[in-house]
């Protein structure tokens, strides 16, 4: 679940009113569970923050994650904008963090991709900057077929098998992107 808001308001967390959390409107790219055993981090325009019960709270520095994937309960995987006084690349490429958000690297692609669409598992990471590609090391990059209207993307936890939402429905392929077909039992 994502979405963005018309404000650029920024993210900060409100006192909570009854039970949960109050958060006032900003542009949500991506929620998150960290890992199998891990919390719930919300990646957005202002950077990471973790929910801890009723406590909401900004990790790390302020990057506009637009895409944003979790690999474990410490390594994640992200694209985006860096924001103010952040030494990263515009955009950033893909970058990662080994800390749980606290601390983010380049990676590859910075300058070059703003992936708006990212996952990833053990063995490779998918990305949408304008074309889908793959790869296996965060390094190295193959070009993929993209479908067109393409909405969103989905890998499976293991292997290649990747998801797209497209306007015309659900694609499915293999091997991350080399090819897609309909998915016939999925709805329109």
């Amino acid at each position: 679940m994502a979405g963005c808001s018309s404000t650029p308001e920024r993210l900060a967390p409100q006192e909570p009113t009854g039970s949960g959390l109050a958060i006032a409107d900003t542009h949500v790219h991506a929620i998150e569970r960290a890992g199998p055993s891990g919390g719930i981090v919300l990646a957005t325009h202002d950077g990471l923050w973790a929910v801890d019960g009723n406590q909401l709270s900004q990790v790390g520095p302020q990057i506009d994650l637009m895409g944003f994937t979790v690999l474990n309960e410490s390594t994640y995987r992200a694209s985006g904008h860096p924001g103010p006084g952040v030494e990263l690349a515009e955009p950033v490429g893909l970058i990662e963090t080994n800390d749980a958000g606290r601390t983010w690297s380049a990676l590859s692609r910075a300058g070059e991709s703003d992936f708006h669409l990212l996952d990833g598992n053990d063995t490779v990471t998918v990305g949408f900057d304008g074309t889908v590609r793959s790869s296996t090391d965060g390094q190295t990059w193959q070009d993929a077929a993209t479908p067109e209207d393409l909405i969103d993307l989905a890998l499976r936890p293991a292997g290649g098998e990747l998801l797209a939402s497209t306007a015309s429905g659900l694609q499915r392929s293999p091997k991350a992107g080399n090819r897609w077909e309909p998915v016939p039992s999925a709805p329109p």
